[in-house]
């Protein structure tokens, strides 16, 4: 290494180029004081050019920079409205398609509720109808049991069984929907309250007891029944039977009115026939029990006492049948009973407004009253 070389790394400067050209010649030596002075000025000059050109430097960078922020966030928000645009048009159609099909479902749910409207009216209609068919069809079963009633009231005064009877139309009313049948209803309460305070015999009871009667005939001891039969010849009475036996049978047959108390033969030969014509009496006292015939059962009854009274001995069993038969004159079988027509009345008029509309079903026959005929 030459001196210029060590001069130059010494100095820090460049070194010296060698010309060729001029090899004779030496190069020249520089100075020592020259080298650093340029290089220190060429550096400043450098340092104050970049000191200078900074902030334009800054200012191109940032303008770089914001130029390609601007642009990618342009691009982005591009792509952003392309999609946007796109999601915009899907959203369109969609909508579209929406509504077509909101208004196919609100033209069906229409319909539909035109149909539900209509099968509304219908089941309205239908309901109507079976309630007046119902109606009259329950009102018709009433109408019946109540005929009932009133066949057994005046034709055999049976006022148990038409008390039961109309207790049943009244709970075949009770099951109609149809307020004007309530009048009716209120009408055959009032009858059946009615029926309910008329005083009903006992006739089963009453029956049972002339039976009694008429099995304890037997016991009752006729007057004279002790004396001994007049003595006579027994050829004599043998030749004699038939006629008397044939003259007796002949006064045995009388034609008398039946409301005329039949008298009893009172001799002490003719028991048999004291006590059978007894029996018959009380028969007949108990056939017009059931009739309900209180005069022909009062006439019985009293001819039945008044021969126990005359014919009888008066013992502890006479007197006992004596006080009832008595008990028996006490009883009346035909009370004052009401009128149970005004409810029939009003029922056949609401039939026969209804019944122009409605189909007439024929009534069935109640349990109950299986066996009884219509008036």
């Amino acid at each position: 290494m030459n001196d210029s070389e060590k001069a130059s790394g010494h100095s820090g400067a460049e070194p010296a180029s060698i010309d060729h050209t001029h090899p004779a010649q030496p190069p020249k030596k520089p100075e020592p004081s020259a080298a650093p002075r340029d290089a220190k000025g060429s550096t400043n000059a450098m340092d104050a050019r970049m000191r200078r050109n900074s902030p334009a430097l800054f200012l191109v960078l940032f303008a770089l920079l914001l130029t390609l922020g601007l642009g990618a966030a342009g691009y982005f928000l591009w792509t952003g409205q392309q999609a946007l645009n796109h999601d915009m048009a899907r959203t369109s159609t969609a909508l579209r398609v929406l509504d077509d099909t909101i208004k196919s479902e609100l033209k069906g749910l229409n319909e539909l509720r035109a149909e539900q409207q209509a099968l509304r009216t219908f089941t309205q209609e239908m309901r109507s109808s079976m309630e007046k068919s119902h109606d009259f069809s329950t009102a018709s079963d009433a109408e019946y049991l109540m005929r009932i009633a009133s066949h057994r009231l005046l034709l055999e005064q049976d006022v148990s069984t038409a008390i039961t009877a109309l207790e049943e139309a009244n709970q075949r009313l009770g099951e109609a929907a149809d307020p004007a049948l309530l009048e009716t209803r209120q009408q055959l309460i009032d009858e059946i309250t009615q029926l309910k305070a008329v005083p009903q015999p006992d006739i089963a009871g009453a029956s049972l007891t002339l039976n009694s009667l008429q099995n304890q005939v037997e016991r009752w001891t006729p007057l004279g029944s002790q004396t001994k039969a007049p003595t006579a010849s027994l050829p004599r009475e043998t030749k004699n039977f038939w006629s008397g036996a044939w003259e007796e049978l002949k006064s045995l047959v009388i034609i008398k009115r039946t409301d005329q108390a039949i008298l009893p033969l009172a001799s002490p030969d003719q028991r048999f026939f004291l006590r059978h014509n007894l029996r018959l009496t009380l028969e007949t006292a108990r056939l017009a029990l059931l009739r309900h015939d209180t005069k022909a059962l009062h006439t019985s009854l009293s001819t039945a006492r008044d021969w126990l009274a005359r014919y009888f001995e008066q013992d502890a069993a006479t007197k006992a049948a004596q006080d009832a038969i008595a008990q028996l004159e006490k009883m009346e079988l035909a009370p004052p009973l009401p009128d149970i027509s005004p409810s029939l009345n009003a029922l056949h008029a609401w039939l026969a407004r209804n019944g122009a509309t409605t189909h007439t079903a024929t009534p069935a026959v109640p349990s109950g009253t299986q066996g009884a005929s219509p008036p």
